[in-house]
Order: C-alpha cells, then structure tokens, then sequence
C-alpha cells in the first residue's frame, strides 16, 4: 500500500543572497528534492487608484491591493505544486489528503505525459473482459487561503475536508462503474 501524499503549503523561510525567501516542498512521499521558491518580500505594490484621496478611499484601495497580491500569491503556489505533483507523481496523485482505508482498483494511464488527456485513468474490468472504465483524474484546479496563524488548523481542515470529499466522490464513481459492469456482464 502507498503511502498518502498530504498537501502542505506551510513554507520554510531560508535567508539567501538574494534575500529572504520562502521554499514550499513537494508533499510527495520523501525522497523527492523539488520545491517551490517564493521571495517574502513581493516588490512594489504598484499604481493604486485612490479616488478622492479620503483615508476611507486609500484603506479601500490598500485593501484591494493586498487581497489580488493575496490572491496572485496563492494561485502562483497552488500551481506549481499541484503541477509538480501531477506531473512528476502521478501514480499517487490521487491520494493527496487522503487516508487509504479500503483497497482501491488499479488503473493504468494509457496517454503519455503532456498529452491533452494525461490525467485519464482506465480502469479494467476486474474479471478480465475487454470492458474498461476510463476516469479523469484531474479533480479540479487546486484551492489555497490564507489565514491568520490562530486559525490556520481550522482553514486546514476544512481545506482538507474538500478535497477528501473530492476523491471520495471520485471513488465512488469509479467503483460504482466497475461494480454495475460486473453485476451486469458478469452475473
């Protein structure tokens, strides 16, 4: 049995020459060096539009800012590791988040990497007949918040809440397939 791949986005933070930086680790089982670096420091915050000039319209503007740097931020992480992951550990893609408790069906990936649908999953009829079930793994893009330190346990819970109930939902169709074929072709 495989060992669960859980997605963690806590970063390290590494002084480098080039300054503080903050590397997020592949989540994938040990072994694997890859990382993504961030610098702690994103640059200047650009043009703002102030509108009147009012404290109220420089705090509206502030805030905006930082929310679609924020954001920007966590789409660029979600990316590279949820790539990373998907590319270079596919064959356990599938168990981010999630605690193996019951034997699952092993599928094969019948496209080639970069292929418009790499992620395809084909599961063979378990009584050995030509019938296949095939299965996108690509379980939507990957999510990320960020969250005050006091609450960081609860936005990781319930973040991964999602996606257990993700691949769970995934599962479930998967075997729900493979059980009504053999019901039906193999009585």
């Amino acid at each position: 049995m495989q060992r669960p791949v859980v997605l963690d986005f806590v970063p390290e933070f590494i002084r480098t020459p080039a300054g503080p930086q903050m590397r997020f680790q592949c989540p994938a089982p040990a072994g694997c060096t890859w990382a993504h670096w961030e610098p702690t420091d994103p640059g200047p915050i650009g043009p703002l539009n102030i509108g009147d000039g009012s404290s109220a319209a420089i705090s509206a503007a502030l805030t905006a800012n930082a929310e679609e740097r924020g954001r920007q931020f966590q789409e660029r992480i979600t990316k590279a590791v949820a790539g990373h992951v998907t590319d270079a550990h596919h064959e356990v893609a599938w168990t981010v988040g999630m605690k193996q408790t019951l034997p699952r069906p092993s599928p094969t990936y019948p496209y080639p990497a970069g292929h418009e649908r790499a992620k395809v999953a084909r599961f063979a009829c378990p009584r050995g007949c030509d019938w296949a079930v095939d299965a996108s793994t690509d379980l939507g893009p990957a999510y990320m918040e960020a969250a005050a330190p006091d609450r960081i346990g609860e936005v990781q819970a319930r973040m991964q809440a999602r996606a257990n109930a993700l691949v769970e939902a995934f599962w479930s169709v998967v075997t729900g397939a493979i059980d009504a074929h053999v019901a039906a072709a193999h009585p």
